[in-house]
């Protein structure tokens, strides 16, 4: 029995490697990240019932065995969940929404991944084969990375060069890449057998094109270093290979000179037209394009901090301390860059979502492996490679992670890694006394509760946490579609049944839906086709809407969202219903205001409320204070022209964009061509 289980485990953990590759449009809403956790979490209480049916069996053999990574990731895990109940905002912390779903609770999945792992596999040839498994499979999604530079429409990639593989983000693609290519390096640096080694070499150089196929500047940045320090590292420890040492130097040396010469004709045709990344790279600025809104994200991170330095603000409610410290510079880049949930810096993230705790228990993981794997090679119990490969990709991994956000994919390779050298820098297995016939004892009686029981809380806890919210997302979707498709009814039956799932992102999906519906009475007003069921269908948007507010109080998108109902509401209803939607709106956007006083959307609908009120010096006020903000915003100007226009005082709208261009104020496209057809200005 003990080995049908332990190959029913180690199948899970094969099967486990598989899951970047899904991704099923046609099913769910956001495709690349529900069915990878949904699945994830299941397979690993699937493995959790049959561990625990193996634990009972030989607690001796199978009980997890002291390292100071398992305490590392307990505290970091119990600090977890201490900033998630004493944050601002716990639900959000402990499931956060079914875009990342990166919450708590399914961290702790990777926690129990990472114990079983670390209890289960025992052997160097185990682990070995384990790491082959993994290389496979994150090659197949390497593969369909370099797919979509071919057909760049593949696979939801949008048309774009920067490919997103199975995984939905271009960063996700390198962070992966990086990883595959260091097993890869360290499984053929070890083979013996000479074909293996050339093929695990080839998808070593799989997985680092895939960095480039991404064009993810950071990542790359983390390669060149963390390769920098791999050769550096064999310098130090191969001090009696002079030969070795002499040769590893050139090479270094030829590398710095190739990347010098690269950055040299960095502007020229043939590194834009056949190096698109390395030049996207060599031609990055700090000052433009992302750089400047990820510092101010930084900024903001450092700044929030404050307010909880100890625990933070808890998991993933860095959206919060965004809203409360938001820029309104970033409008500067467009109203893309206004919405940031996370501080694409894990450590900056860390310090304001975990505090000063949460952030010294995540560094201690690096610290901890690093520690373990050099003092493991000082004393000889463990391979040159193994220690300069773990190093090295730890150090990447740790720089890759300054400019990126977690993905359900890096947490999977993530703790999978730690496992590794969990098991590589634990002290050699003695060999049996004279006379002993077996290390463990031998294999108890199951009783009824373990050998039935633990396999039906499991499978419960599968139905209940993870096949529930599948359903209720992929019924999300089928109302989102009918809605599309002009269904009202179709759709508002396909909610209610999304609802009855009792997943724990109801609050998401009526967002979704709601959000899509509105859109639709809004394209009734605009056709002038507006009849008793488009009225029916905004009153049951409205009463989900107002559901959605009392879940999420905090959250400036449901906000104005709510905001953007109650105007819909004066359009579609005689002026004694109007008096009510207005002041909904305004009761909105004072207590919107308090959460996020900068931000310039907030001040235009706020602006628009005034207009409706007749309060016309108010709403130019507001509007100018929106202006005052950040005078180089373009869009800030349009809407205090739009004012003017709107309250009688056309003839103060030119003296705006006269006033705007003395002050450096920029447009996007979409504004030029607003001022265009609106006022007939043509902004050059």
């Amino acid at each position: 029995m003990k080995k049908s289980l332990v190959w029913v485990l180690k199948a899970l953990i094969i099967a486990t490697f598989f899951v970047p590759l899904l991704v099923f449009p046609q099913s769910f809403v956001f495709p690349f990240i529900v069915p990878k956790v949904v699945v994830f979490r299941s397979l690993v209480l699937l493995m959790l019932a049959t561990y625990g049916v193996l634990y009972f069996l030989n607690k001796e053999e199978f009980r997890p065995k002291f390292s100071w990574m398992h305490i590392g990731i307990l505290v970091y895990m119990g600090l977890l969940l201490v900033s998630t109940f004493t944050g601002v905002d716990w639900a959000y912390s402990f499931w956060d929404t079914h875009e990342r779903m990166l919450g708590s609770f399914t961290v702790f999945h990777y926690v129990l991944y990472y114990f079983i792992l670390a209890s289960v596999i025992k052997t160097r040839e185990e682990w070995t084969n384990l790491l082959w498994y993994f290389l496979c499979a994150g090659t197949l999604v390497m593969g369909v990375g370099m797919l979509q530079r071919i057909y760049p429409n593949l696979l939801l990639n949008s048309g774009t060069w920067r490919v997103i593989a199975t995984l939905g983000n271009p960063i996700y693609v390198a962070g992966y890449g990086l990883f595959l290519g260091y097993i890869g390096y360290l499984l053929g640096i070890r083979e013996k057998i000479a074909w293996k080694k050339y093929f695990a070499f080839f998808l070593s150089f799989i997985g680092v094109l895939g960095i480039f196929l991404s064009g993810t500047r950071g990542t790359m940045l983390a390669l060149f270093a963390s390769v920098g320090l791999l050769l550096l590292l064999y310098i130090i420890f191969l001090k009696d290979h002079k030969k070795i040492r002499l040769g590893i130097g050139m090479v270094m040396a030829v590398g710095v000179l190739v990347l010098g010469i690269f950055y040299m004709y960095r502007s020229s045709a043939f590194v834009e037209n056949y190096l698109p990344s390395f030049g996207r790279l060599l031609n990055s600025s700090v000052n433009t394009d992302t750089g400047d809104t990820r510092l101010m994200a930084w900024k903001i991170a450092y700044t929030s901090s404050k307010d909880y330095p100890i625990l933070g603000w808890g998991q993933n409610n860095f959206y919060y301390a965004f809203n409360k410290y938001y820029n309104p510079h970033f409008m500067y880049f467009g109203a893309g860059e206004t919405w940031f949930d996370n501080a694409h810096n894990v450590v900056m993230n860390t310090l304001t979502t975990g505090g000063i705790l949460g952030l010294a228990s995540y560094l201690s993981l690096f610290v901890i492996s690093i520690f373990l794997l050099a003092r493991s090679y000082r004393r000889k119990e463990l391979d040159i490679h193994t220690t300069v490969v773990g190093i090295s990709f730890l150090i990447g991994h740790f720089l890759h992670n300054l400019f990126v956000f977690a993905d359900p994919t890096s947490y999977l390779y993530y703790f999978f890694f730690f496992a590794f050298v969990t098991f590589s820098t634990r002290p050699p297995v003695l060999p049996l006394a004279k006379g002993e016939k077996a290390r463990y004892s031998k294999d108890a009686l199951l009783s009824v509760p373990v050998k039935f029981g633990i396999p039906l809380v499991c499978i419960i806890l599968i139905y209940s946490t993870n096949i529930n919210v599948a359903r209720a997302n992929n019924a999300n979707l089928e109302a989102m579609r009918a809605l599309s498709q002009g269904q009202a009814g179709i759709a508002l039956q396909l909610n209610e049944q999304a609802k009855t799932f009792s997943s724990p992102h109801i609050a998401d999906i009526r967002n979704d839906f709601v959000r899509m519906g509105a859109e639709l009475v809004q394209n009734s007003l605009t056709s002038q086709k507006v009849n008793d069921d488009v009225r029916a269908l905004f009153n049951k948007l409205y009463a989900e809407q107002q559901a959605n507010h009392a879940a999420r109080p905090m959250d400036i998108r449901v906000h104005i969202l709510q905001i953007q109902m109650d105007l819909l509401g004066t359009y579609l209803y005689p002026k004694g219903a109007q008096a009510n939607y207005i002041a909904d709106a305004e009761a909105l956007l004072q207590d919107a205001l308090v959460r996020s006083p900068k931000r310039q959307q907030l001040k235009y609908m706020y602006a628009t409320v005034k207009t409706q009120q007749g309060k016309f010096d108010e709403a130019v006020a507001i509007s100018r204070e929106a202006v005052e903000d950040d005078p180089m915003v373009g869009e800030s100007w349009l809407h205090l022209a739009l004012v003017y226009a709107q309250t009688n005082q056309a003839t103060k709208v030119a003296g705006v964009f006269e006033e705007a261009q003395k002050r450096g104020a920029v447009y996007s496209p979409t504004a030029k061509k607003s001022i265009k057809n609106t006022f007939g200005i043509v902004i050059p």
